[in-house]
């Protein structure tokens, strides 16, 4: 039986969407001159969107991954989705602290 997508590589794809989802939050309260974040509703709403977003995409990720024809591919595919979604945590979390500080500051 083949594995797929590990619970490490999950939780990654997780943190990223949900500091992507910040991001998000934070430019929208930005622009719009409206404080959001401290508005419940949008911040509930936007959970829920980014756990049925996380949802849909590890489990394409979990059916690419067991799709392949070898172990050895299925290991290298893993591997590369591992680095992607670290990738996109860092970045997502550095865009999220200078969003922050031009909140802040503007």
């Amino acid at each position: 039986m083949k594995k797929g997508i590990s619970v490490s590589t999950c939780k990654k794809i997780g943190f990223a969407l949900g500091f992507v989802i910040l991001d998000l939050l934070g430019l929208i309260s930005w622009i719009a001159g409206y404080d959001y974040m401290s508005d419940n509703r949008y911040c509930i709403i936007l959970i829920i969107i980014a756990l049925i977003t996380g949802s849909i995409c590890v489990h394409c990720l979990d059916k690419r991954i067991k799709a392949q024809e070898t172990e050895e591919l299925a290991e290298d595919l893993e591997d590369d989705i591992g680095r992607i979604s670290s990738i996109a945590l860092i970045i997502a979390i550095i865009l999220f602290f200078i969003i922050g500080l031009v909140y802040v500051y503007c």
